[in-house]
């Protein structure tokens, strides 16, 4: 003869506890999930101001035939790039930094 499966009992929960215990897990997962967006959000803003900043400080420069390496040299701040255009240059250059 087969037994017959036998299931434990489970306890009634009554349908109000229930719906209140299930609302609690959603509202506490949604506040997780609204303070990780609020972080990364931070975060995004965070990384786009200091992107910002730095790139206002750094200025490219163009030097071409008939212009002056030097003076572009010594206008030009930390950080910037200076591009020279084929062609003759006759000087000499002094860089300092």
């Amino acid at each position: 003869m087969m037994k017959s499966a036998s299931f434990p009992k489970v306890p009634l929960i009554p349908y109000d506890l229930l719906v209140h215990h299930a609302r609690v897990n959603l509202f506490g997962k949604k506040k997780k999930l609204q303070r990780a967006m609020n972080t990364i959000r931070h975060l995004l803003l965070a990384a786009g101001f200091l992107f910002v900043c730095a790139s206002v400080h750094a200025a490219t420069r163009v030097v071409a035939p008939g212009n002056s390496i030097q003076a572009t040299i010594n206008a030009s701040a930390t950080g910037d790039l200076i591009v020279v255009l084929p062609g003759t240059y006759d000087e000499d250059l002094v860089i300092n930094g």
